[in-house]
């Protein structure tokens, strides 16, 4: 928890997806106005969504696991 507080303390504000579009996303899939099966919402989900693309699976995971050691 405290490494996760850490990381959210240290964040550039001006990076982060606008909560309204999450918000909407969430909503829409909720109340049935998304029929999508997986929804990729903002900068930083989309970022990920090309990490993963761009490297094999064992390394994806090494990555993300090392942004939480």
């Amino acid at each position: 928890m405290n490494k996760i507080e850490g990381m959210m303390a240290n964040l550039d504000n001006s990076r982060l997806d606008d909560p309204q579009i999450i918000v909407d996303a969430v909503e829409a899939a909720a109340t049935g106005k998304s029929r999508q099966f997986r929804t990729v919402i903002g900068q930083e989900g989309n970022g990920l969504l090309a990490m993963r693309n761009s490297m094999p699976i064992e390394q994806y995971l090494d990555t993300i696991a090392q942004m939480y050691n």
